[in-house]
């Protein structure tokens, strides 16, 4: 739930997101990526976007052991797939 406190609630821990800043990109993803109850892909620029030009950007892509390669293939063909149906 976001107020005007501009916090953060997930399963009743509250979390300032002004605490998030503390922490860059990588160390995020990094802490997401040791959670053994993480499972899934995190995809995110290669470089900090600092304006509104998507041209043509690099994507990084993580996924930690609780995925294989080809299961987090598949699991972003299916995201593409459903991003490609939400514009038809």
């Amino acid at each position: 739930m976001v107020g005007s406190a501009a916090q953060l609630t997930l399963k009743g821990f509250q979390m300032p997101s002004d605490e998030l800043a503390l922490f860059t990109c990588d160390e995020l993803i990094g802490e997401l990526m040791r959670r053994q109850t993480f499972f899934g892909c995190v995809v995110h620029s290669a470089d900090d976007h600092r304006h509104d030009d998507w041209d043509e950007r690099t994507f990084r892509v993580h996924f930690n052991g609780n995925l294989s390669r080809e299961s987090a293939g598949r699991l972003l063909d299916t995201v593409a797939t459903q991003i490609g149906a939400s514009y038809d």
